[in-house]
């Protein structure tokens, strides 16, 4: 039904209520009249009673105008019983074209594709949807009630075969239309969501990896063996947090492997991310190797070079002793002096492991190229002195 048939049964529906309340006021008026035809018949049985003259004629009269009072309140109930029967067809159609109506605007709201550029963006839709399905919900309501009430008045008025009840028809497969447009709405949306939240968490992890690998390239290397120890503590957590999120970014990776569902270009972008966190990760899991080596050796040099200056230290200690010519000048002198040359000859003993260990520390760090040791100021001895010759 078209703007101009509902016109018209708007007009037709305002032409038929003054009729009705004409028909009722004019019956209310014959009613009236009941009580003289009453009065009328009363007369003509008085006179019938009493014989009086020509009561033939009076009976014959009081019949007369008592079947034709009869006629116009029978032809006046026929005509209200009409002109209710017009007003309800046409009241129920107005209705039923309302509810038509209603359904073809509402359809209008599901048939955008529009889902959104991000994940805020798909959920105001969201929000947006959740209000048009409580419409159309209430708008299946008022058809089911509209549909009762045509139903019954069909039924009422045998009107099986009547365009009101085809009508009926035709809205219950447009509302059934547009609950199948109110869900594959809804699937869109949420598919939308699913996609762009897997954007933002492939973003998020995207950009943890790559901040976590440019503090792996940073440069921070101490020449205190304290700070190096508490580096590689420091390290050693964040290695145990890198594999906590290697498997969330593996999991990330692969669904953005399989979007094949998504029917959107939404998906290309958001496979696209999952490529570049793969890389990402690629890159943090390369600097994070080059990172645990370096810190290794650093710590390994910056152990090495603290004992070797302590060895060093010692041995600058001692050196004095050993390249004193005290020992010509007397014999009290002499003896003192040999119990320091014997207790240094122990103690010279007793760093030969410190020193094979220094040496072999050394040999590892010459194999494994480790920076320059000068990196280390306060070091002034180099692997080879740690050699036996001290």
């Amino acid at each position: 039904m078209n703007e101009d048939g509902a016109d018209h049964l708007i007009n037709t529906l305002e032409e038929l209520k003054p009729l009705v309340d004409k028909n009722e006021t004019f019956t209310d008026h014959v009613l009236g009249w009941k009580m003289k035809v009453s009065e009328l018949t009363k007369l003509a049985d008085y006179f019938e009673e009493e014989n009086f003259y020509d009561h033939e004629a009076l009976r014959s009269t009081e019949q007369v105008v008592k079947r034709k009072w009869n006629d116009v309140l029978e032809s006046l109930n026929k005509k209200k019983s009409y002109l209710q029967s017009c007003f309800g067809y046409v009241e129920i159609n107005c209705k039923v074209f309302a509810v038509e109506q209603s359904i073809r605007d509402m359809k209008l709201n599901f048939q955008t594709s529009l889902i959104g550029n991000d994940l805020v963006a798909v959920e105001e839709l969201f929000e947006q949807h959740y209000l048009y399905e409580t419409q159309v919900s209430t708008l299946g309501e008022s058809y089911e009630e509209v549909s009762i009430q045509a139903n019954s008045f069909i039924s009422a008025n045998m009107m099986e075969e009547s365009p009101l009840q085809k009508k009926i028809i035709e809205i219950k497969t447009e509302y059934q239309t547009l609950l199948h447009m109110v869900s594959e709405r809804r699937k869109n949306l949420e598919e939308a969501k699913e996609l762009f939240q897997l954007q933002s968490d492939i973003e998020e992890e995207r950009l943890w990896a790559e901040e976590q690998r440019l503090l792996c390239e940073m440069n921070i290397i101490s020449e205190d063996i304290t700070v190096m120890t508490s580096l590689q503590q420091r390290f050693s957590v964040f290695e145990g947090e890198m594999r906590a999120r290697r498997a969330r970014a593996e999991m990330l990776i692969s669904s953005s492997n399989h979007l094949a569902k998504y029917n959107v270009k939404e998906a290309k972008d958001v496979s696209e991310c999952g490529r570049e966190l793969k890389l990402q990760w690629s890159l943090l899991e390369k600097s994070f190797a080059e990172k645990k080596k370096l810190l290794e050796r650093a710590l390994l040099a910056c152990t090495f070079y603290t004992s070797a200056n302590e060895v060093e230290s010692w041995i600058l200690e001692n050196m004095a002793l050993c390249q004193s010519k005290e020992y010509k000048d007397g014999q009290l002198l002499d003896d003192s002096l040999l119990q320091q040359h014997t207790k240094l000859e122990g103690d010279i003993k007793s760093y030969e492991h410190t020193l094979k260990t220094l040496n072999a520390q050394g040999q590892k760090l010459i194999q494994s190229e480790t920076p320059p040791y000068c990196c280390f100021a306060r070091a002034t001895a180099t692997p080879d002195a740690t050699s036996g010759e001290a």
